[in-house]
């Protein structure tokens, strides 16, 4: 689906407020054997040193790209009541309808994956973990000819957290996570 709203908000903007600090957790993980061996690798087939973690740092964004209102939209069409107006509402395309959602909580978890190529040669991927519980409160849903087409949002808490090879790199216990007061979507794709 795509968002109209600029104020959009990822997954990223929980856990990367400190950009550019390279966490002790970073430092871990570049001393598994995993990225160890990636190194070398590296290092042996191009004859100069290489710092996979310095790709996986600036990867981090786009790793963390997912939209949180992709994610709360994916988990609603899991809920009955949403579904039954969904469902409904196909029947009265020109009527909008609004759903407030009681305090509830959406789990996520997701796995992307690094693509570590270096000058054409593609290496052993990453693959990241990522974790994220998304206390919700005050949210007003809108619906129109079965298709959820905005959020009124009201309050959000995150925890959460961001892993490699089994290092945590990012986690939150409790963050507020700030809104646009209405965010807006153009259609929806499935899942």
């Amino acid at each position: 689906m795509q968002r109209r709203e600029r104020g959009e908000r990822k997954v990223g903007d929980i856990f990367l407020k400190e950009r550019g600090k390279r966490t002790e957790a970073y430092e871990v993980l570049g001393k598994g054997r995993k990225l160890r061996e990636l190194n070398d690798r590296i290092s042996a087939g191009f004859g100069r040193d290489f710092d996979v973690m310095d790709g996986i740092e600036t990867s981090m964004d786009e790793l963390l790209s997912i939209d949180l209102a992709d994610i709360f939209m994916k988990g609603w069409k899991k809920y009955g009541a949403v579904t039954e107006v969904l469902e409904r509402s196909k029947h009265s395309p020109l009527q909008k309808f609004y759903i407030a959602l009681s305090e509830h909580t959406i789990h996520s978890s997701h796995r992307p994956r690094l693509e570590v190529e270096v000058e054409g040669v593609s290496l052993p991927s990453l693959i990241f973990e990522i974790d994220l519980d998304l206390k919700l409160e005050g949210f007003v849903l809108e619906i129109v000819d079965g298709e959820m087409v905005a959020i009124d949002s009201g309050a959000c808490m995150a925890a959460g957290r961001v892993s490699c090879e089994g290092v945590v790199l990012y986690e939150k216990r409790s963050e507020k996570v700030e809104l646009p007061v209405r965010m807006g979507f153009e259609g929806e794709e499935d899942g």
